[in-house]
């Protein structure tokens, strides 16, 4: 979770508007709620095989897009601004 929410404060820094970009971070109780709620449209989850089958099929009930990474591992890539070298 310390990645993502770097992550999200960087958008922050960089000016993107709140609620563009949210990271939730919670147990069981708080995903049930989040995924049974119908405004919600995605969710993406990282962790293991049997939690992921209960998000799985909350999210097929609320109709929601859903991507896993049940791994347990998310790796993420993150680039500096464009025209610039690695060595700057």
């Amino acid at each position: 979770p310390a990645s993502i929410v770097e992550l999200a404060k960087l958008c922050s820094e960089a000016g993107l508007p709140d609620g563009v970009f949210n990271v939730v971070l919670g147990g069981q109780a708080v995903g049930e709620r989040l995924i049974s709620d119908e405004r919600i449209t995605k969710v993406d989850f990282t962790g293991g095989p049997v939690a992921g089958r209960s998000i799985g099929a909350a999210a097929g009930a609320n109709l929601c897009t859903l991507t896993q990474e049940l791994g347990g591992k998310a790796p993420m890539i993150v680039f500096g601004p464009p025209g610039r070298s690695q060595s700057e």
